[in-house]
C-alpha cells in the first residue's frame, strides 16, 4: 500500500469527528473494500493505537441497537479466528492477508456494507490479540528444565512478588525494583524464566494496584 494511503488511513483514525462506526465506514468504503492489497490496508488500521472518534456523537450510519447485536453475535467467532490464524506465528503481512480472507471475504459473515462496517470496527476495537505481530525467536524449554531453573531463581521471584504486594506508590516504583532483580541474573535463559514467573504473577488477580 503506498505511503499516501497509509498516512491518509492514520489521519483519518486520528482526526476525523464523528461517532466511530462512522469512521470505520468511511475506511471500509474508501480503502478496504476493493483493494488490491486488502491485508496491508486491514494492518493499517487494527495497528492503530490512538482513540477514534466520540462516542458521544450518534452515528449516522446505522441504529446503535443494530450495531450492537451484530458485534456482539460474532466477537468471539472473530477472536477465534485470529487466534487459530496466529498459531502457525506467521508474518504481519500474511496473518492480516488470510484474516481479510476470512471475514471479508467468507461466506461466515454477512457481506452487506452496515455489517461490513461492524466487523471491521470490533476487530480493531474489541477482538482480543489483536493487533497481531510475529514472534521473534520465543524461547521454548522442558517442564522439568523449567522447574530447574525456578528453584534456583526462587529468591528473585520471592523478591518480585513482595515488591508487588508492598504497595509502593506507582507503577513505576514497582518496575524499577523488579528490573533490578532481573538484571541480577547473569544467564538470559534464566532471565527469561524470572519474567516468566512474574508474568504470571501480574496475570493473577490483583486488587487495590497502585496507579501509574
Amino acid at each position: 500500500m503506498a505511503k499516501i494511503g497509509e498516512k491518509r488511513i492514520q489521519d483519518i483514525l486520528s482526526s476525523a469527528p464523528g461517532h466511530p462506526l462512522d469512521i470505520y465506514h468511511t475506511l471500509y468504503m474508501e480503502f478496504l473494500k476493493g483493494s488490491d492489497h486488502p491485508g496491508s490496508v486491514l494492518r493499517e488500521i487494527i495497528q492503530y493505537t490512538g482513540d477514534v472518534g466520540s462516542e458521544d456523537d450518534a452515528p449516522s450510519l446505522m441504529d446503535m441497537d443494530d450495531a450492537k447485536r451484530i458485534s456482539n453475535r460474532y466477537t468471539d467467532l472473530l477472536s477465534e479466528i485470529s487466534f487459530a490464524l496466529m498459531a502457525d506465528n506467521p508474518t504481519e503481512e500474511d496473518f492480516y492477508q488470510k484474516l481479510y480472507g476470512h471475514v471479508f471475504a467468507s461466506e461466515l459473515f454477512p457481506q452487506d456494507e452496515q455489517s461490513q462496517t461492524v466487523m471491521l470496527y470490533t476487530i480493531s476495537q474489541l477482538c482480543v490479540g489483536l493487533p497481531y505481530f510475529q514472534l521473534i525467536e520465543p524461547t521454548k524449554m522442558s517442564d522439568e528444565e523449567y522447574r530447574e531453573r525456578t528453584t534456583d531463581l526462587m529468591p528473585q521471584i520471592v523478591r518480585a512478588l513482595h515488591i508487588l504486594n508492598r504497595r509502593l506508590n506507582s507503577r513505576t516504583e514497582e518496575a524499577s525494583q523488579i528490573c533490578l532483580a532481573a538484571e541480577s541474573i547473569p544467564d538470559r535463559l534464566n532471565r527469561i524464566v524470572f519474567w516468566s514467573a512474574v508474568i504470571g504473577i501480574l496475570k493473577a488477580p490483583k486488587q487495590n494496584k497502585p496507579s501509574n
